[in-house]
């Protein structure tokens, strides 16, 4: 699970906020998307990883988002680490406790 706070209020931590809730085990790593402040992608235990659309009022009104714009499934092991590319805009990286690592191509995706 990934929770969401509002940055401007640190010290008010709310039981009912935003959580990203889609994968079936543990959340190894996440990154915002660097070209689209609204997408997040974080990779898991499950062997896989997920892309994840962020509404506007996200901090305003908890949600619960648990089905995820792609998810890429490859690894035979837990996925540990993720990277956008900071200059393609549709390339991300994984790496994996199964001693790979893929580059994975968005725009064949979406």
């Amino acid at each position: 699970m990934i929770s969401i706070f509002d940055p401007n209020n640190p010290h008010k931590v709310d039981f009912d906020h935003s959580k990203i809730t889609g994968h079936s085990n543990s959340i190894q790593d996440f990154e915002f998307y660097p070209f689209n402040e609204d997408i997040i992608a974080s990779s898991s235990d499950d062997c896989s990883l997920k892309l994840w659309q962020l509404s506007d009022n996200i901090l305003q009104k908890a949600q619960n988002i648990d089905t995820p714009l792609v998810t890429l499934e490859g690894h035979q092991k837990k996925v540990v680490y993720l990277k956008f590319n900071p200059i393609a805009e549709s390339v991300i990286a994984t790496g994996s406790y199964d001693n790979t690592v893929k580059v994975h191509n968005l725009q064949q995706l979406c």
